[in-house]
């Protein structure tokens, strides 16, 4: 047997363990001893030529394997200096990450590499090592593996690697750490980095072609930055991203913003429209099985194709490519998307089968710990908290034990990403040097980035309203008493901490004046303009400029004095809101919550007292808590205030009222409260529109509202419908949409009372 074919049938089987058993890429290779006496000349060629021949996935890798551990062993590495990335790439796309990280680091440190590697080579290397280092949980070493990227890039002024080395560290901050903000700042830069190179480069082709390639990522990739934000803006860059990847015919690519298009599209679509999206999700996902087919990007997109088909009902269809997923997941070492498809599996069977969803969930657990996927992690903790409070069995403690660990480390992992913001925001302040990714950042971006922080916040709200639906389901079992201390304790907790945040880091922040001492200033200024005025001469072309500029001057002024102004009055709003119940008793005034409520939102928005209308002819009394109820009627009012946006025409207004209802059977009728929020409008369509956002938020889907709060809905429901066992019932009559709550006629907890009583 030749050299060549004793090495052949060595990979050669070594690619049929892989196929049978994935976990054999992270064991040692174990050579056979006549492949080690193989002359040196012979070994080389050899590798090349096999390497040549190789077509799958694990063939690639397999010959990487060997390739790699033969020629550091040999010593032999100046010989295939120029195939050493792709050998590397080999090694990221089978999922063998500790082997890529290790071979990476055993020739950066070879001499012919340092001496002999171009620059494109160099990058390519740091990428998979960076890549690997990510997905086995090493986030700080992939951090500064990315950081040598933009730093190697901007000493040879290649503008592509220094944005790609922005877009992956924004990734890297916005899939790991949470951070939106820094994820959507550091792409925009990218982005805005790229367009200006293509600009200036027309030649070779090749060059261009790079630009446009790192381009369509970064579309695509603030298509993932902004979808819990800003719906249309995630629309226009994921469309962009296509019509990249289409002229550069790039088949993965329109395959991969495809699917993140039609899921956005199901996401935020009515239900008759959920299943033309799911097909053309489906379609996007077939289009990487033709011609050579990509099989690592199938396991997250046949676990994305399995949750879908379960949100339409289609259990068959959500178990069959749910199994799929698993297995390419598993195949390529995909560990995020196997703690996904734990969380997908426990949704199909948590309520037919329990234990499977909770062994399910418990593996996506270890593995989650294990690659340091936090944000995954606090995902399947709640999933398992939901489980034990049904199934206490199902713990190997006492269920109430396990479900406080997993709340308490669900607190650990949100104070340790608030941190991360926080410590990101610092950098932003700091005096002396930055890191490169902060030295590259644009004044524009820098700008931008304190707004782009409330990014940061809505994920925590988001991640509060999971808390809160989870915390009733626990506590559902006990008394009302508890489960609302605990409601609003959480609630208050987190509304104190964000308080906390913005007043101390950033509206406290050093580099920042207070309103009111910009506006002094500003008034300085124009008092220094009229000084200069008097000296200028009558006939002067200068004094009509300077009395226009002394005019905008005490403008402004007496508008950022007006802005310290609410700012104060909404510090204090917040400041007496966010206070602990003391007790739960409280017989609450409907009357007086809802004139209260509208009173603070005229306070905020001055303009809304003349949107605003509140009926009573009745009152009606609850036995609840005070500051709950006006939580919930205020969020009731501002999502109508929101629902019309900022074009406010005469004939818009929210009716807020207080009635009654006869409910009961026909020869058992009583006399029931009632609360209802409309708003009246110009037009039937955008009246339906409303409507149908109503019925969506009450559904539990996410608001696609740009400045939606998000929980108004959610918090309804849960003290309206669960706490007080009223009906919610939404309006939807001609050009009026809104929502009405009938109460239980039940003298003890719910009293209609006339409105002078």
């Amino acid at each position: 047997m030749s050299e060549l074919e004793l090495l052949s049938a060595s990979i050669e089987d070594y690619c049929r363990k892989l196929h049978s058993n994935p976990e054999v890429k992270n064991e040692p290779l174990v050579l056979d001893e006549a492949i080690g006496s193989i002359p040196r000349r012979q070994l080389v060629d050899s590798l090349l030529e096999l390497w040549d021949e190789s077509q799958t996935i694990f063939g690639e890798y397999a010959l990487a394997k060997y390739a790699l551990t033969l020629c550091i062993e040999r010593n032999c590495l100046a010989e295939v200096v120029a195939v050493i990335p792709a050998w590397l790439r080999s090694c990221v796309e089978a999922g063998a990450y500790q082997d890529c990280v290790n071979f990476a680091a055993r020739c950066e440190t070879s001499p012919e590499w340092h001496d002999d590697a171009v620059p494109l080579d160099k990058f390519s290397v740091l990428r998979n090592s960076a890549k690997s280092l990510r997905n086995i949980g090493d986030l700080d070493g992939a951090l500064n593996r990315y950081r040598q990227i933009i730093s190697m890039a901007v000493e040879v002024n290649d503008q592509a690697e220094i944005s790609m080395g922005l877009l992956l560290i924004g990734k890297l901050h916005g899939n790991y750490w949470g951070q939106l903000s820094l994820f959507s700042s550091f792409v925009e830069e990218a982005k805005v980095r790229l367009e200006h190179e293509l600009l200036r480069v027309r030649r070779p082709a090749s060059k261009r072609k790079r630009l446009i390639r790192n381009l369509a990522i970064c579309h695509d990739a603030l298509g993932q930055a902004y979808r819990d934000s800003d719906p249309a803006l995630v629309e226009e860059h994921l469309d962009n991203a296509i019509k990249l990847n289409k002229e550069l015919k790039r088949r993965s690519g329109i395959s991969r913003t495809q699917c993140h298009l039609f899921h956005h599209k199901f996401k935020h679509a009515p239900p008759r429209e959920k299943l033309t999206h799911l097909r053309n999700f489906e379609a996007s996902v077939k289009m990487l099985l033709k011609e050579d087919p990509d099989e690592r990007g199938l396991g997250i997109r046949y676990v994305q194709l399995s949750s879908l088909s379960l949100e339409v009902g289609d259990r068959a269809a959500a178990a069959r490519f749910l199994v799929l997923g698993k297995s390419y997941a598993h195949q390529y070492s995909e560990y995020k998307t196997l703690t996904r498809a734990a969380l997908v599996e426990s949704s199909l069977y948590k309520l037919t089968d329990p234990a499977r969803a909770f062994e399910a969930l418990t593996q996506g657990l270890s593995i989650a710990q294990k690659h340091r996927l936090q944000i995954m992690e606090s995902e399947i903790n709640l999933e398992l908290v939901e489980i034990l409070s049904r199934e206490p069995t199902h713990g190997k403690r006492n269920a109430e034990d396990d479900i406080e660990e997993l709340f308490k480390r669900n607190r650990e992992i949100h104070l340790g990403l608030l941190n991360e913001v926080k410590s990101s925001l610092n950098r932003f302040d700091a005096t002396g040097s930055l890191p490169p990714e902060f030295e590259l950042l644009s004044p524009q971006t820098r700008e931008k980035f304190r707004e782009k922080l409330l990014l940061d916040f809505d994920r925590t709200v988001d991640r509060l309203d999971r808390n809160i639906d989870i915390l009733v389901t626990v506590l559902s079992l006990n008394k009302r008493k508890r489960q609302e201390l605990v409601i609003l304790e959480v609630v208050n907790s987190v509304a104190r901490l964000l308080l906390h945040e913005y007043n101390h880091t950033i509206l406290a922040s050093a580099t920042l004046s207070t309103l009111r001492d910009i506006a002094a200033e500003l008034k300085t200024l124009e008092e220094m303009l009229d000084k200069v005025r008097t000296n200028l001469p009558a006939s002067s072309d200068l004094i009509k400029e300077v009395d226009d500029l002394t005019s905008a001057l005490d403008t402004k002024a007496e508008q950022l004095r007006s802005l310290d102004d609410e700012l104060g009055n909404l510090k204090s709003l917040l400041s007496e809101r966010l206070r602990r119940p003391r007790h739960l008793n409280d017989r609450v005034s409907l009357r007086m919550v809802t004139e209260k409520a509208i009173s603070e939102l005229v306070q905020q928005k001055h303009s809304l007292k003349e949107v605003i209308r509140f009926q009573h002819p009745f009152d009606i009394r609850v036995l609840l808590n005070h500051d709950i109820m006006l939580t919930v009627v205020q969020n009731l009012i501002r999502n109508a205030v929101e629902e019309l946006g900022d074009k406010v025409e005469p004939s818009n207004k929210i009716i807020v009222s207080l009635g009654s209802e006869k409910i009961g059977e026909a020869n058992n009728l009583s006399e029931a409260g009632s609360l209802a929020v409309v708003t009246t409008l110009g037009d039937k369509s955008r009246a339906a529109k409303i409507a149908s956002s109503i019925r969506m938020g009450l559904e539990g889907h996410s608001t696609t509202k740009p400045s939606g709060s998000g929980v108004g809905m959610d918090i309804t429901k849960l003290v309206f419908k669960e706490l007080m066992g009223a009906s919610i019932h939404v309006i939807d009559e001609d050009r009026s949409a809104g929502i009405k709550i009938i109460f239980k006629t039940d003298h003890l907890n719910t009293e209609l009372v006339p409105a002078e009583g």
